[in-house]
């Protein structure tokens, strides 16, 4: 199972909503970050499909990855 932790992203909301919806401690799949609170990356899923809904799906030859929009309009990544 992967786990992710508020050190993964660059969001002030995440930063404080993560440790309150932890029910782990432990070390972060993603970031690495030891002894920290972790959630399951599906416990962000409404935080997320908020952001999400706004785009589109692109398929022409200028089309990128939801993950770049979302790190390029958002900076919600800390690692990307």
């Amino acid at each position: 199972m992967l786990y992710c932790c508020a050190n993964c992203f660059g969001d002030s909301f995440l930063d404080s909503h993560i440790p309150k919806i932890s029910k782990q401690i432990g070390t972060c799949s993603f970031c690495s970050v030891t002894n920290t609170a972790l959630v399951k990356p599906m416990e962000l899923l409404d935080y997320f499909q908020s952001v999400c809904s706004i785009y589109t799906e692109d398929t022409g030859v200028e089309a990128k990855f939801l993950v770049t929009w979302l790190q390029e309009d958002w900076q919600i990544f800390a690692s990307l």
